[in-house]
């Protein structure tokens, strides 16, 4: 490899975000799912641990902020 071309940019965060059990299972996409699939209460705002080994579900990044200075 000769070179190697690295660009960045600022980008709007994903519509969503999703919390995934296994790579062949169901995921949640949304608070009462969290609850309902994984009987794990979601979070209010922004995420915290208690834990280190602590599994949450949160919707907090699911919300879109205007970009600010985007193209």
């Amino acid at each position: 490899v000769a070179y190697i071309i690295i660009k960045a940019a600022n980008s709007p965060r994903p519509g969503n975000w999703i919390l995934e059990r296994s790579l062949d299972g169901y995921y949640a996409i949304s608070d009462t799912e969290c609850l309902t699939r994984y009987n794990i209460t979601p979070r209010l705002g922004p995420p915290t641990y208690k834990r280190d080994d602590e599994v949450i579900c949160t919707s907090y990044y699911s919300r879109l902020v205007p970009l600010e200075h985007g193209e």
